[in-house]
């Protein structure tokens, strides 16, 4: 008797590991069956989530990434901008492409990068009745700062182009909460192309160019609720900086 038990046992040993690894997956069947319902909504509202970008507060404001239409869609539009006004008296040269400003917005995250010491999160879209995409944006202590920039070569258009991007800003800060409105602040850049000024006859070096675009703005930068910071960086300084000679930034 002794040995038949002996001997079942030790073939029952044998199958000891299989019986192990079966115990997790029942078990985890069992919860699944049990919770499902539960389950499901939460597999649901994970796919939600990422569909709608992922959310996350800087400061006091909520955002989260545009869709990749959305995105194209500003690209479109600051395409569409840069060729705003073009003089028409032989002056006019190939207005620049998508491709020129997303090379001006990526070296200004870059130097807005080294500048403040902050990491910028690229490309976000506020939540909100009135939601802006910013081209960037990061907190400093408890402050929301918002990243717009604008790649200008026509002298002509400066004006209209930032005074129409700072509207939809101010459209996207008046539907923010008091409190939130107290802690938004804006980094706006303009980046002048190596064309600029396109419609001038003036001769000016760069630091001539960048107080003039800086005199220019006040009036319009200063007549928002909502604090702006403004600079101005030639392209071209830009890419001398970042070690990004003629063939690179062409490539």
């Amino acid at each position: 008797m002794l040995d038949f038990t002996d001997k079942a046992l030790e073939r029952l040993t044998s199958y000891v590991p299989l019986m192990q690894s079966l115990v997790w997956p029942g078990f985890l069947l069992i919860i699944g069956l049990i919770y499902r319902k539960q389950i499901s909504a939460c597999i649901t509202a994970l796919l939600k989530r990422i569909e709608g970008g992922s959310r996350l507060k800087l400061g006091p404001v909520e955002v989260g990434a545009p869709t990749p239409r959305e995105q194209a869609r500003k690209l479109q539009e600051e395409v569409a901008e840069s060729r705003r006004d073009e003089v028409k008296d032989g002056k006019t040269k190939e207005p620049p492409d998508s491709r020129s400003i997303v090379v001006a917005e990526d070296l200004v995250m870059k130097k807005l990068t080294g500048d403040l010491g902050v990491d910028i999160r690229r490309e976000v879209r506020t939540k909100g009745p009135n939601p802006f995409i910013f081209d960037g944006a990061t907190q400093f202590e408890r402050k929301f700062i918002g990243i717009e920039t604008k790649y200008i070569r026509n002298k002509g258009s400066l004006d209209a182009i930032v005074k129409s991007s700072l509207d939809s800003i101010n459209a996207c800060y008046m539907s923010l909460s008091k409190d939130s409105r107290e802690l938004f602040t804006i980094l706006f850049v303009v980046v002048l192309d190596k064309d600029y000024p396109l419609d001038s006859d003036d001769t000016l070096d760069r630091e001539d160019i960048t107080r003039d675009v800086t005199e220019r703005l006040s009036d319009t930068i200063n007549s928002y609720e909502f604090p702006v910071e403004l600079r101005v960086y030639p392209i071209l300084e830009l890419e001398e900086e970042f070690g990004m000679g003629k063939g690179q930034a062409d490539n």
